[in-house]
């Protein structure tokens, strides 16, 4: 069984503070500032993609790495999206409004929803609702806000149903 060499590669601010780091395997070449059009799925909006990719020399298959930037022509932000070292779909997750606010945000795990799943009223950064979630069910207590902020209502999910009200 042949065990890949992994070149770690990280970056540090003037501070010497890690900003990101990730792992390339020894097929695989780093390809930075990489530019795609995409369509929006969920708005059929034209975007243009940005970030890194791993290239395998062997097979020519691209894995998105890091930090991906999706904008619309006009240059308005649409998504951040976290891809790990292996292309999955992983960590801070954040789709923008056309108004360019924040309308969720949410982390993931192997392209799992872990940790807290924030969504915001629109036009607006007042949080709406906040729901934790593990392996991709919710799992802990969610609460529901009021657009002046308040609690509206609180509920506790345990893998995926509803326990406590």
């Amino acid at each position: 069984m042949k065990i890949p060499a992994i070149l770690f590669i990280c970056m540090l601010n003037l501070q010497s503070v890690l900003v990101y780091s990730y792992a390339v395997e020894e097929d695989y070449t780093l390809i930075d500032s990489v530019e795609e059009k995409i369509m929006d799925k969920s708005t059929g909006a034209a975007l243009i993609s940005t970030g890194k990719v791993q290239l395998n020399a062997k097979t020519g298959e691209k894995l998105k790495i890091g930090k991906w930037v999706n904008k619309m022509k006009s240059g308005a932000l649409m998504s951040e999206e976290n891809y790990n070292a292996k292309g999955i779909l992983d960590g801070i997750q954040v789709k923008y409004g056309m108004d360019g606010k924040i309308q969720y945000k949410w982390s993931l795990v192997n392209r799992l929803k872990n940790g807290i799943f924030t969504t915001y009223f629109p036009s607006s950064e007042i949080v709406a609702i906040e729901a934790k979630y593990k392996d991709d069910e919710l799992d802990g207590e969610s609460i529901f806000y009021n657009k002046d902020g308040t609690i509206k209502d609180r509920k506790i999910y345990k893998e995926g149903e509803q326990v406590e009200k």
